[in-house]
């Protein structure tokens, strides 16, 4: 009961990311300002094209609400799965007794061995806002939301994958270019357990681990939850990429 359980609310965690995934910033906020960035330019709803679209302000306004967005539904992820995972007992007459004493439906005794990964939570924003199901699933790369999965492992990814970006920015001059490559290095770290399991590591050793099921000794498992995110980057940025090879690429 306890992995069919398990399945069940894992699943439950991509499809609630995606869905706050496909309230894709951009577009939101182009319906407000009644200019749809998906006809102008590369006519992507992602930060990058924001920023031609909108402007420099708006366009960070949009990046970190991209950012933070992911972060938060992995924060919610954690929080379910504590929640669904509280110390409980059965009194007397049989009833299932939460921690605070309240009385819980009998189902509630197969939620207490519930294993979570939070994480897909992330990835499941990712997905929405590539592909969101409000906006006719047409919307950005997964750039600023693949930041949000990756700093939701661990905070100090955010400096480091900072140094390869803006390194590569000012060495090629390229975004598609300098997204896809940090993401690809980022790989790395993900996979390298003290990351995973350190006292600053947001994901795997947070304030919820000691206390429920979290997979956190399945690192390998998490890593590839973000190599799966990098594979969808890869697949928005197929255009570019191809513009790359031909030396046709927009430069900033």
């Amino acid at each position: 009961m306890s992995a069919f359980n398990s399945i069940l609310f894992n699943i439950f965690l991509v499809v609630f990311g995606y869905i706050i995934g496909s309230l894709n910033t951009s577009i939101i906020v182009g319906k407000i300002l009644k200019k749809d960035p998906r006809d102008y330019h590369s006519k992507n709803a992602g930060a990058t094209n924001s920023l031609r679209v909108f402007g420099k302000k708006i366009a960070i306004i949009i990046l970190l609400i991209d950012v933070i967005k992911t972060i938060s539904v992995v924060a919610i992820g954690y929080g379910l799965t504590y929640w669904c995972n509280l110390a409980t007992s059965i009194d007397q007459n049989g009833i299932v007794v939460g921690v605070y004493g309240i009385g819980l439906p009998p189902y509630w005794e197969g939620l207490r061995t519930i294993y979570g990964l939070p994480l897909l939570a992330g990835l499941g924003t990712v997905i929405g806002h590539i592909f969101p199901i409000f906006f006719g699933f047409k919307g950005g790369k997964g750039v600023a939301s693949s930041l949000g999965l990756l700093i939701s492992y661990n905070i100090i990814f955010l400096p480091i994958a900072a140094v390869f970006f803006f390194g590569l920015i000012f060495w090629k001059r390229y975004v598609s270019l300098a997204s896809l490559l940090t993401a690809s290095i980022m790989i790395i770290f993900v996979f390298i357990p003290w990351f995973n399991n350190s006292v600053i590591a947001f994901a795997s050793n947070g304030i919820y681990s000691r206390n429920i099921n979290i997979l956190n000794n399945l690192n390998p498992l998490q890593g590839f939850i973000y190599v799966l995110a990098v594979l969808l980057m890869f697949y928005t940025h197929v255009e570019n990429i191809k513009r790359l090879i031909k030396g046709q690429e927009r430069k900033i």
